[in-house]
């Protein structure tokens, strides 16, 4: 089981767009009672618009073999309200699993504020945390905590 992808994506009723992330289970038996729990460093973050549900906690996901599937985690506006908390940027331009900013948000960035040659931009990466866990075929349990990054457009500010 890992961690592949993640990102912003809007779901059918949603109003706004949630950070989606995708697991794998990459073996040959399922991963039953998968559960992912978010943290902002040490502390566990317990998102409003999903705690409602409890539906990542509850571990009544499971995953079959081969099979990818993304979990809508957080909402933006909810990322946005933590980073702020934490005295943080607000301005996300996007999530992803390296801490390197993609290239491709640095040339929306570069295309924003750039004109003939002349303007700045800064843009940093803000790590989170997942810890996920599952059973496996042989009841054995399975536990990961690893991270993926909010990219923050900190351009004007400080």
């Amino acid at each position: 089981m890992q961690l592949v992808e993640a990102k912003s994506r809007k779901w059918l009723g949603d109003s706004e767009p949630f950070v989606t992330l995708y697991f794998e289970n990459e073996s040959k038996g399922p991963a039953k009672q998968f559960a992912v729990d978010l943290y902002d460093g040490n502390d566990k973050v317990v998102p409003e618009e999903l705690s409602r549900s409890n539906m990542l906690h509850s571990g009544n996901l499971a995953l079959k073999p081969g099979q990818n599937l993304g979990i809508p985690l957080i909402s933006v506006s909810e990322v946005r309200e933590l980073l702020s908390a934490n005295g943080r940027s607000t301005n996300v331009a996007g999530f992803g699993l390296g801490s390197e900013v993609p290239k491709e948000i640095e040339a929306k960035l570069r295309e924003r504020y750039v004109e003939d040659g002349s303007g700045y931009y800064t843009v940093n990466s803000y790590p989170l945390f997942v810890r996920y866990s599952y059973q496996g075929i042989t009841n054995t349990e399975g536990k990961t905590t690893t991270g993926f990054y909010v990219y923050l457009d900190n351009t004007g500010e400080g």
